[in-house]
């Protein structure tokens, strides 16, 4: 282990994630300096009495290390691949193997913005670090990802439809509607019924982002910074203050204020 710029990583768990991919969960000793979500790592083994490097993508966010001291590699087994099958058939729980300092480019954007992730097969592993990141960030901006493997056995998949409208007889009794304010154009509008703020915003002259007009694709997401709407799929009530919400399911309950 007496190998330079590289510090010691113990194995603690090893998570089968496919047929031929498995996650690493490894604890390197303290003085390791940490990363940026999307970096990657020099990993130092010994095969056969021969030192072998290769290089590989945390696939944790940084705040497992900042709060746990671990974090994941991600690896998938290749045909011929003398490091990651060797890595599969070998490294168990409390083995220890040599870890470099982190270090790439492939980094979040600052400020927050709109991201679109292209990934397939193993390539998601730096954008897995970007995900979790961003989640507990709060980052706020869309993010789209398309994801693509070989076979069906390589990905969980999930298939959904648009939700029947919840709005009925258990809302018939409140006031729907109110006056909105799209803060960004100086816009105001008003409305009585469950129009929603898509339409609302479309009536008043403007064009905001938007796709399925059904609560699937989010892509009309907006920051809401004051007010309450209701989720027209769900029946549900939003807070009083800032977060995102979806335009074309959402519904003024009174004065609302739109970042838009």
């Amino acid at each position: 282990m007496l190998v330079q710029g590289h510090t010691p990583a113990r194995v603690e768990q090893v998570i089968q994630e496919t047929s031929d991919t498995r996650t690493f969960v490894l604890k390197p000793a303290a003085r390791w300096t940490g990363f940026q979500a999307g970096q990657h790592a020099n990993i130092c083994v010994e095969i056969d009495g021969i030192r072998r490097t290769r290089t590989f993508s945390l696939s944790s966010s940084p705040e497992l290390w900042a709060q746990q001291g671990r974090v994941t590699l991600t690896i998938k087994r290749l045909p011929g691949g003398l490091v990651t099958n060797w890595l599969h058939d070998n490294l168990s729980y409390g083995l220890v193997i040599s870890l470099g300092e982190a270090f790439g480019d492939f980094l979040l954007p600052e400020p927050a913005q709109p991201v679109l992730f292209i990934a397939g097969g193993s390539g998601i592993t730096p954008v897995l670090s970007h995900l979790e990141t961003m989640a507990a960030q709060d980052f706020r901006a869309p993010v789209n990802l398309l994801y693509f493997v070989r076979t069906q056995q390589d990905i969980h998949s999930t298939f959904f439809s648009a939700a029947a409208p919840a709005l009925s007889a258990d809302l018939s009794g409140q006031i729907l509607g109110g006056k909105v304010r799209f803060e960004k154009s100086g816009l105001e509008t008003s409305s009585e019924g469950d129009a929603s703020l898509l339409d609302m915003a479309e009536a008043s002259g403007l064009t905001p982002r938007h796709g399925c007009r059904m609560g699937i694709c989010h892509q009309c997401s907006c920051r809401k910074t004051s007010g309450t709407v209701i989720n027209r799929l769900t029946g549900q009530h939003s807070g009083p203050g800032e977060e995102s919400v979806q335009l074309c399911i959402s519904i003024p309950h009174g004065p609302v204020t739109i970042d838009a």
